[in-house]
């Protein structure tokens, strides 16, 4: 419950560091509690796998919008280093013993961009 409130008080650090306006609020995804939601995506809970392994949680969901790829790595530098997440990329982030990848994929040149979202053990 303590990390719950914590996380909703960076959150709204967050929100005023990037310049996110008082009509997009920062969200967080359903399916990956922890994690902000970019404003400008959905999150399409339907495409989510979500269980506990011995070794970890292991979670995959999709996020759709009209956003750049850039964006997407920009929003996401900038916000996980305040949630504990470190990393090097754009794509890849390590906290504690899990690793986030965040992979944007675009279908359609000039349509909505999907991201996807997988959070997994960190392999020894």
């Amino acid at each position: 419950m303590f990390r719950f409130i914590l996380l909703k008080l960076i959150a709204v650090a967050i929100a005023l560091c990037v310049s996110v306006s008082v009509a997009d609020p920062v969200r967080f995804m359903q399916t990956i509690e922890d994690l902000p939601l970019m404003p400008g995506l959905d999150e399409n809970a339907a495409s989510g796998v979500n269980f506990d392994s011995p070794g970890g949680r292991i979670i995959e969901i999709y996020a759709v919008g009209r956003v750049t790829a850039a964006e997407v790595v920009a929003f996401y530098q900038e916000v996980l280093p305040q949630l504990g997440w470190r990393g090097n990329s754009g794509e890849l982030y390590i906290r504690d013993a899990e690793s986030l990848r965040i992979e944007a994929i675009s279908a359609d040149p000039g349509g909505p961009l999907s991201v996807r979202f997988r959070v997994q053990p960190v392999k020894p």
